[in-house]
């Protein structure tokens, strides 16, 4: 098949208008869908991870609450506040019964399924100088570096009280060997102090739970939405997680900024949706890593359904195509049998096919251009009479200046007869104007004739509006043989008083000046008249920086013809300030032929 023929291309067209519209639905209805499983994912993560954490929350509040209770336990107080010396047996009688108590308040918190992460219970007594947990037993001549949590409250103090915070468990290899606690998970623990009467620490409790617990919140997440969750602190401290994650977390997110995100970052080479929520209770900041490419797993099979649909929507696009377009030529390839028949000269030849459709117009018009070629053949010696009609009526318009030169001679004499020196003037100034204005047809004259037109045009006009403005003219005459465009200067004068002395409240100055300078011609035409508003005037510095033409046809045409003759670092610039000044500066080269 012939690329170039006219039913190829309407088989490529007609397979395009089918194919183009259900490609891009294809594409939008794929994008949509990533979109919005990406939307639903975020939406989802979040409601899962916001319900976690309030019941998170709740058990947390339910577990200080209960603590509350041990803090103001009687016994407790009585024997944290004992300053006097016992003997071994109260002293022991003491042990059993504060150890009871607390492994009461642990089984208490079970009892009442606030939650099955306790782990155990501590409490210190520096009167005593003993250690209870309730997962062990208690411990006697105790310092307080020997246990994490306590070395923690003696480095910062009030800060760590009443917030939960990640702590070494109590034992006995713990106690005597503190090189041992990296390898130990971290319990989670909630620390308070009582104080006596006096305001002294006379007990350092510490409810702990195990490190299961958070997991048991975030593993919810995980579950119903199969993501990866860390959980960490303002100072990108984790609590519990995924290490790897941690660590991108720790860079990305640990200055505590991202208390409530949604975004997707590459992470481990995968590019995942993160989503971000933080506890305004206890500060920990939740953060679900998603895989984008899991996500879109089922988004995938719908565009491979989509495809699917499209290439045999181009099978089918193809076969209709090729039969439309066969229809559609066949009138077609008809008027091209009969119009090479004319192309061999036989002009008697006309289309008898009657239709029905628009091709009956095309048929009907082809008949009717060569009724009229037969007419215009016919009439070829009448278009020969016109022709040289036409020569004639040239002729005669290249004597009509000539005869406006005569007329006005003719009313310069006649007004110097009579005494009538304005008339003269002005008569002299347009007789003067229009002669360098046709110049034969010359675009190029020398600076002296372009400098006479504006002078004849400033004569005219200053019989026009006598005394409305003064000019001044200060061009060296060494610059008067050289070559310039002929309407160089006369457009921008008569803009400046047409423009800008004219509309002006009182007299006005108007002032020309041309130099030379390293082979380069500067001219300069200044007014203070009523100047350019702002708007107009970017509107014309933007046509000439462009170079394009526009309404203010006189400057651009000026400007094109500079740069294209002599090159782009040429042309014209014009600033103004309304109300105020108007200057335009000219630039052009000096190197041309002198005459």
């Amino acid at each position: 098949m012939n690329i170039h023929s006219f039913k190829f291309k309407i088989s490529v067209i007609l397979m395009l208008c089918t194919l183009l519209p259900l490609a891009t639905a294809t594409q939008l209805l794929s994008f949509y869908a990533e979109k919005n499983t990406i939307t639903q994912a975020k939406e989802d993560i979040a409601l899962s991870m916001e319900a976690q954490i309030q019941n998170m929350e709740n058990v947390l509040k339910s577990v200080e609450d209960m603590q509350q209770d041990m803090k103001n336990d009687a016994l407790i107080y009585e024997f944290a506040n004992q300053t006097r010396i016992m003997s071994n047996e109260i002293r022991q009688n003491y042990c059993r019964k504060v150890f009871q108590q607390l492994k009461y308040y642990q089984d208490r918190i079970a009892a009442v399924k606030v939650t099955n992460e306790v782990h155990s219970a501590y409490v210190y007594l520096p009167g005593q100088r003993m250690l209870f947990a309730s997962n062990l037993t208690y411990f006697e001549d105790f310092t307080l570096w020997d246990v994490d949590f306590l070395n923690q409250y003696n480095t910062y103090g009030e800060e760590m009280l009443n917030r939960w915070i990640p702590t070494v468990p109590v034992s006995y290899e713990t106690i005597h060997h503190p090189e041992t606690w990296d390898k130990y998970s971290k319990l989670l623990t909630y620390c308070d102090v009582v104080r006596n009467d006096t305001g002294r620490i006379i007990a350092v409790f510490a409810l702990n739970l195990k490190p299961e617990f958070l997991e048991t919140y975030y593993n919810g997440i995980q579950n119903s939405n199969g993501r990866e969750i860390i959980v960490c602190d303002k100072d990108g401290m984790v609590y519990s997680g995924d290490t790897n994650d941690l660590r991108y977390y720790q860079e990305k997110y640990a200055d505590g900024s991202a208390t409530h995100l949604d975004s997707e970052e590459i992470v481990r080479d995968d590019v995942k949706l993160v989503v971000t929520r933080t506890s305004a209770y206890t500060g920990w900041t939740f953060v679900s890593f998603a895989s984008r490419k899991e996500l879109l797993q089922s988004v995938k099979a719908i565009k491979l359904l989509l495809y699917k649909i499209v290439l045999l929507s181009a099978v089918g696009a193809l076969l209709l195509s090729r039969f439309l377009s066969g229809y559609m030529y066949r009138p077609l390839k008809s008027l091209i049998s009969y119009m090479r028949k004319v192309r061999k000269g036989d002009f008697s030849v006309r289309i008898e096919e009657k239709r029905k459709d628009e091709f009956e117009e095309v048929y009907s018009g082809f008949n009717r251009m060569l009724d009229e070629l037969n007419n215009t053949m016919n009439n070829l010696e009448t278009e020969k009479l016109l022709n040289k009609e036409a020569k004639i009526h040239i002729l005669q318009e290249q004597i009509n200046p000539h005869f406006l030169y005569n007329t006005l001679d003719t009313i310069f004499s006649m007004a110097k007869i009579k005494g009538e020196e304005a008339i003269a003037k002005m008569v002299f100034s347009l007789s003067k104007f229009f002669r360098i204005s046709l110049s034969d047809g010359k675009n190029i004259v020398t600076l002296r004739e372009a400098s006479e037109l504006f002078e004849n045009y400033l004569s005219i006009q200053e019989i026009r509006f006598p005394g409305k403005f003064d000019y001044q003219i200060n061009i060296p005459e060494e610059l008067m043989t050289y070559m310039v465009p002929k309407f160089l200067l006369q457009p921008f004068v008569e803009n400046s008083i047409s423009h800008g002395l004219e509309r002006s409240a009182g007299k006005g100055t108007l002032y020309i000046e041309g130099k030379e300078k390293n082979g380069i011609l500067y001219f300069l035409v200044e007014d203070n008249g009523k100047g350019i508003p702002e708007e107009k005037l970017k509107d014309i510095q933007k046509v000439l920086e462009e170079n394009t033409s526009s309404e203010y046809f006189a400057v651009s045409n000026i400007n094109s013809l500079i740069k294209l003759k002599y090159g782009s670092g040429y042309g014209v610039t014009i600033t103004s300030k309304y109300e105020e000044w108007t200057k335009v500066q000219i630039v052009m080269p000096a190197n041309m032929e002198r005459v």
